[in-house]
Formats: C-alpha cells, sequence, structure tokens
C-alpha cells in the first residue's frame, strides 16, 4: 500500500504536503456535507427551511401573571396588559385582568425580545422587558406584577354649583344678571331691554 505522506516527503519539498493537506480538507468538508444532509433529512418534513419555519410558527410563546396594588397588596382589576414588540410600540397581544388581577397571553411567537406594558387608571404604567425562546422560556410566570399609584392623578377634585343664566319655572322666568354678557355692570333697565328681546 502506498503512503502518501512518505511520497510528498520523498519529493524533498513541502509543495507535495500542501497538495496532500488540501485533499484531506476537501475529503472531510465533504464528509461533513453528506452527514449534515443525513441528520436534517431525520427531521419531519425532511429538513427543508420551509419545513423548519412551519414548525417554528405551530409553536406558541405564553405569558401570564397577576397584577396587583403595590401597597396593599390586593388585585388590580381589570388593568390592560399588551405585550409590545422590544423596539416599537406595535401590539402583538393583548387583555385585561381578571376580578383577581390574573392575566394570560398566548399564541405569543416562540423567539423574540418584547415589552409588556400594564396601564389602569389612577395607576403609574408599569412596563416590563421579556425575552421569550423556545424551548426554555417558552411559557413564562411573571408572578406578582406591583403598580404603583400615581398621585398625580388623584389630586383632591372641588364641585362648584353655579345658577343657570336663565331658568324657567311654573309661574315666571328668572334672569340671573350676573351670568349676563355684561355680568354685575348691568343696570336694571338694560337687563329688562336684554330678558325682552331674547326672552319673550
Amino acid at each position: 500500500m502506498y503512503n502518501c505522506f512518505e511520497g510528498a516527503a520523498k519529493l524533498g519539498n513541502f509543495t507535495g504536503a500542501k497538495i496532500i493537506m488540501k485533499l484531506v480538507l476537501r475529503i472531510l468538508t465533504l464528509f461533513i456535507l453528506i452527514s449534515s444532509n443525513a441528520l436534517f433529512g431525520q427531521m419531519p418534513g425532511g429538513g427543508n427551511q420551509k419545513d423548519m419555519l412551519k414548525m417554528m410558527k405551530d409553536i406558541k410563546g405564553r405569558v401570564y401573571g397577576k397584577v396587583i396594588d403595590a401597597k396593599t397588596k390586593k388585585p388590580v382589576e381589570f388593568a390592560s396588559v399588551v405585550l409590545l414588540w422590544y423596539n416599537k410600540d406595535s401590539a402583538i397581544a393583548g387583555g385585561f385582568t381578571e376580578d383577581n388581577g390574573d392575566f394570560n397571553l398566548e399564541g405569543l411567537p416562540a423567539m423574540g425580545g418584547f415589552r409588556l406594558r400594564v396601564t389602569q387608571v389612577g395607576y403609574k404604567t408599569y412596563e416590563q422587558k421579556i425575552y421569550i425562546q423556545a424551548p426554555q422560556k417558552l411559557e413564562q410566570d411573571l408572578g406578582n406584577l406591583a403598580m404603583e399609584i400615581d398621585p398625580k392623578l388623584l389630586n383632591e377634585v372641588e364641585v362648584v354649583a353655579e345658577k343657570a343664566t336663565f331658568q324657567m319655572s311654573v309661574d315666571r322666568k328668572v334672569y340671573n344678571v350676573e351670568k349676563g354678557p355684561f355680568g354685575k355692570r348691568w343696570n336694571r333697565f338694560g337687563c329688562i331691554k336684554e330678558c325682552a328681546n331674547h326672552y319673550s
């Protein structure tokens, strides 16, 4: 049997060794290509790229948890829960929390970075970054998400009652002079004239 390395050494230069090394590398590359095709051929659908993408589309992610008040630890009812793409405000899924504060977002892409945004009147907006990756992080329990009360939105409100400019009763018509176009500067003749023009 002929040893190709001995033949290259007899040539007395490295040119023969280079040729043999190139030949060995080509054989190894060919072997790797053949074995990788055999491995992909064992996958459902024959292992082509379209089938792989279809299989990935069939795999769906899920995110769930509970929204609570940060101070009282009670559930926050009917809070809006939205899952957005990581770098833009396009919604992927959304819903509202239940009476007990639970939420469940299903049918999510199997891979990607996202932002979970929770909003409710009287609370500060809650945001959290989420990474879904099949198969390890396909379903994620986010636990209790604590929302803080927004003091700006819960300021004291003062309700002031005012008399209407014109009131009708059974036996008379009442015109409130202070609410007229000239306010308290009106004299009685101007008021009578204005009432006669508009309300007769």
